[in-house]
């Protein structure tokens, strides 16, 4: 970390010389769905798989 700087109700920004960021598209929440563990945090999603060439829904299971 090089540098933070905070207000004094908490609110803060840090610069990190590199930093590694995922987003995870589970799908749409829905109460039948399967649950999943991320970062302790339990979530609820159908979840899919993309085509690893083109990023489109992979419909052949």
């Amino acid at each position: 970390m090089q540098d933070r700087w905070y207000t004094t109700g908490g609110l803060g920004v840090a610069y990190l010389k590199g930093m590694e960021v995922r987003w995870y598209n589970l799908g749409p929440r829905r109460h039948t769905a399967g649950e999943i563990t991320i970062a302790g945090n339990r979530f609820a999603g159908p979840r899919f798989r993309i085509c690893e060439a083109c990023g489109h829904l992979d419909r052949t299971g």
